[in-house]
């Protein structure tokens, strides 16, 4: 079993700079990789303004989406609506070896509320960790002061939290992830 695609919570080339983290971790593994920002970049000439607010305000179930073009023309990537519920869009683009309507098409299949689920998974469990981690630092702090105060240490046991992690989403054979 190998990955195929990473979701990484940040941008790809929708950045200031063009190449954002979802950008480097692509290059740096090899690894097919898709940005997905939960705030807008305004980059190349975007801006919030009342033309960007009407598009915003203008989806309104899952799956609408507007391109981001910037002022030179350049496709940067498409705000797009992952949930019914969702109020705001998420902002996709390329991070490495994958095309935009992929990601879009991916992110779209892996997202049951406004943030993907690979990517809602792994934000839930790093908060856990630093939880479990400042605990353990907590305790280890009382211990070095002579105290053996018990501190109660909260762990995930919701068992489909680790299988969501491996499985967030079913990828369809005719989407293919080696298109650029």
């Amino acid at each position: 079993m190998f990955t195929q695609v990473i979701l990484v919570d940040g941008n790809g080339v929708l950045h200031p700079r063009g190449f954002g983290l979802a950008s480097h971790l692509g290059v740096l593994t090899g690894t097919p990789t898709i940005g997905v920002g939960k705030n807008l970049h305004f980059v190349d000439g975007m801006n919030r303004d009342d033309g960007f607010k009407e598009k915003v305000t203008g989806l309104k179930k899952k799956g609408d989406f507007f391109d981001l073009i910037g002022g030179s023309g350049r496709m940067w990537g498409k705000a797009v609506l992952t949930s019914d519920r969702a109020r705001n869009p998420v902002y996709v683009s390329v991070g490495h070896k994958i095309s935009l309507e992929t990601a879009t098409k991916l992110v779209l299949e892996c997202s049951h509320s406004r943030v993907p689920e690979p990517v809602r998974v792994a934000d839930h469990n790093s908060k856990l960790y630093l939880l479990e981690k400042s605990k353990q630092k907590k305790k280890a702090k009382q211990h070095s002061k002579g105290t053996s105060t018990p501190v109660s240490v909260t762990e995930a046991s919701d068992k489909s939290l680790k299988e969501d992690v491996l499985l967030p989403c079913q990828l369809f054979e005719d989407l293919s992830l080696e298109d650029t």
